[in-house]
């Protein structure tokens, strides 16, 4: 049975916001200056990123207000081209992609907790992770199993109860955004910078001016392919726009809904990174924020110190939870919807009745067991972020490619919000752009989640056997989405 519609366009915008501020911000920023080696050109990298993720969100939103159902990609690409293809992105999905960025958050909300039990003491600070002792791997591995695992129970209790943490968080991330944009704009605009220590206004005095006309652009790299890995790194921290398509049929009214929360969410979160960045660049040098990964510590210790590193290190990683919690809820739904429309096994769209709501119990438990697996077997962030960019956007490509076809053999399908054409065909020339240049320079970790398609194919086909029938997986779901529309849909 179909879970009940309960979520409202702030729900929507908080989660869309929830989800994609996380950790990215708070470790992208670095390895964007170390690329494209320029403040300028670092400001332009995060511009364009907001642009094809706002044009990839208002792809979805015309799908799922015409496809009004939990499920996201694994529905419209089954529609749109054959059964396997849904098969493929919820095998791949639910084993490696949503999984695995989970898992990234919350290896880095673990880094940040274990840092404040782990560290040094210093007149300057916080001193760099190198220095300092090491956090032991049971505790690392225990504090991010242990969020995860929290989370995962909070989800199970109620999807009010999940909202609400997700909204509390929210307000907490814009919260710290904001806090480190005005602080930075601030100790930019003081003459002699806002930090007591002199060594650090000295250090500070030189970002000030950055940004100005004559030097903004100085020393931008001409190489396409840093270009392309700084675009990448502002991708990830952007990742996760997509995750509300899955909770589609949870959605108040969606034709309505979706667009407008593309709308709000995205800018704002544009402007917030951009923002932000702009501070980091007007705090710290180029040469010290190329490839620093706790950038948001160091631009605290420049001005305050030690008590403002310390304060922000708690305050990302909270934010980092929140994104854990919008990341787990999102692909709970996808494996339940998958469940019920017997793409995987129906065991997986079994539901709870917890409080008189319904709630995706054995969804959430599957992703929090596949997610205790990466962390414990696994553990290394930076394969397991390679894997997962990868994954996500050869099916963010094959499925807006679905929107275009969609409209071709379903012409006569209700749309309640219709995208202009050139937003998907943009967006499907710089997604096939990214795919291309990460299986060019990283074809190992490329090779898993295309040998993990490999492996789940028989399996596809077995699911067949077993059921006894040919029929599409997945067109039950799409009948009654448009029934529900009142549209009539005829292929060509």
């Amino acid at each position: 049975m179909p879970l009940e519609r309960t979520l409202s366009l702030r729900s929507a915008v908080t989660f869309v916001v929830g989800i994609v501020i996380g950790s990215g911000i708070f470790a992208s920023p670095g390895f964007v200056v170390k690329e494209v080696q320029s403040p300028g050109a670092t400001l332009c990298v995060w511009g364009l990123c907001g642009v094809v993720t706002l044009l990839g969100a208002l792809s979805m939103a015309e799908l799922s207000a015409a496809i009004p159902v939990s499920g996201g990609e694994s529905v419209y690409l089954t529609r749109a081209f054959h059964p396997v293809f849904g098969f493929w992105y919820t095998w791949l999905t639910t084993t490696l992609a949503k999984p695995s960025g989970a898992a990234l958050i919350a290896i880095v909300f673990s880094d940040y907790v274990c840092r404040l039990e782990w560290t040094c003491d210093g007149d300057g600070g916080i001193e760099a992770a190198s220095e300092c002792e090491p956090t032991p791997e049971w505790a690392s591995k225990g504090v991010a199993l242990a969020a995860v695992w929290f989370l995962a129970v909070v989800q199970i209790m109620s999807t009010f109860a999940a909202t609400a943490v997700q909204e509390f968080f929210t307000v907490e991330k814009l919260m710290l955004i904001l806090t480190l944009c005005v602080v930075g704009i601030a100790n930019a605009a003081s003459p002699s910078g806002l930090s007591d220590d002199a060594a650090s206004r000295n250090a500070s005095s030189d970002a000030r001016h950055s940004l100005d006309p004559d030097r903004a652009f100085r020393g931008t790299s001409t190489e396409p392919s840093n270009w392309a890995l700084a675009l990448m790194n502002c991708l990830f921290a952007m990742n996760g726009w997509n995750n509300l398509n899955l909770s589609a049929g949870e959605v108040k009214n969606p034709g309505w809904v979706f667009p407008r929360a593309a709308l709000i969410s995205l800018p704002l979160i544009t402007v917030c990174y951009i923002w932000i960045n702009a501070a980091y660049l007007l705090t710290l040098t180029i040469d010290e924020m190329s490839g620093a990964e706790t950038i948001a510590i160091d631009f605290a210790q420049r001005i305050g110190g030690k008590p403002a590193a310390t304060a922000t290190g708690v305050a990302v990683a909270l934010s980092a939870f929140g994104a854990l919690n919008g990341s787990m809820f999102g692909a709970s739904r996808l494996v339940h919807a998958c469940g019920t429309d017997r793409t995987l096994p129906a065991f997986f769209g079994w539901e709870a009745t917890i409080a008189g709501r319904k709630t995706p119990i054995v969804g959430t438990l599957t992703q929090a067991c596949i997610i205790t697996i990466l962390i414990t077997a696994v553990g290394s962030f930076q394969i397991i972020v390679r894997i997962y960019i990868f994954a996500q956007w050869l099916f963010y490509l094959l499925t807006i490619i679905g929107l275009l076809r969609l409209r071709w053999i379903a012409p006569d399908l209700k749309r309640p919000f219709r995208v202009p054409t050139a937003a998907p065909v943009v967006f499907v020339a710089a997604a096939a752009f990214v795919v291309g240049v990460l299986l060019w320079q990283n074809p190992m970790e490329c090779g898993v989640s295309l040998g993990a398609l490999v492996v789940g194919t028989p399996l596809y086909f077995l699911q067949q056997r077993r059921q006894g029938t040919t029929e599409i997986q997945g067109e039950k779901m799409y009948t009654e989405s448009t029934a529900l529309l009142g549209g009539i849909v005829t292929d060509t």
